[in-house]
């Protein structure tokens, strides 16, 4: 499991030395898609953007924690609409959770794998879609049946492969 540690004071972060394996940077402008978790320093206010462009360049699969350290630095509502999963405090809160947030999302991670390569290998076409019709997963018999992608019809409408 892949953890990012972002923010300006990134390096401060021990806690996050306990990670398997864990990269720091200080612009959200380089972080890359890969990470399964990313820590985010917030000290003020005006960091909560950090959040904001750490989820766009992670995506939406990508588990990303506010680590806040000036409790109340800006309303929880804040951190969570700029794309944050959850909040920890910094320190003691945040060495705690580490170790079961690493195990859980590890644990995770290899359930999601493993439902993967069932999808990925059945004869069958397999289409996931949300309560809007859009197109969540689209397996590798669906890809030979409709002749898409998955990178062409994820976040499409299911009306796409359907005939006129």
């Amino acid at each position: 499991m892949k953890v990012l540690v972002v923010g300006t004071d990134a390096k401060e972060m021990p806690e996050a030395r306990q990670c398997p394996d864990v990269r720091y940077v200080t612009d959200p402008g380089k972080v890359r898609k890969g990470a399964d978790l990313a820590l985010v320093a917030v000290h003020d206010p005006a960091d909560v953007d950090r959040i904001r462009r750490t989820r766009k360049r992670l995506g939406p699969d990508a588990l990303i924690i506010a680590v806040e350290y000036d409790p109340g630095a800006a309303p929880v509502d804040a951190y969570l609409e700029a794309g944050a999963d959850d909040l920890c405090r910094a320190g003691a809160d945040l060495d705690r959770r580490i170790p079961l947030l690493v195990k859980r999302l590890g644990d995770l991670i290899a359930r999601e794998r493993r439902l993967k390569t069932i999808l990925d290998t059945t004869v069958d076409g397999i289409i996931v879609i949300d309560d809007r019709g859009r197109i969540q997963s689209f397996n590798s018999a669906a890809e030979k049946i409709f002749g898409f992608s998955p990178s062409e019809v994820i976040g499409q409408t299911v009306g796409l492969l359907m005939p006129d």
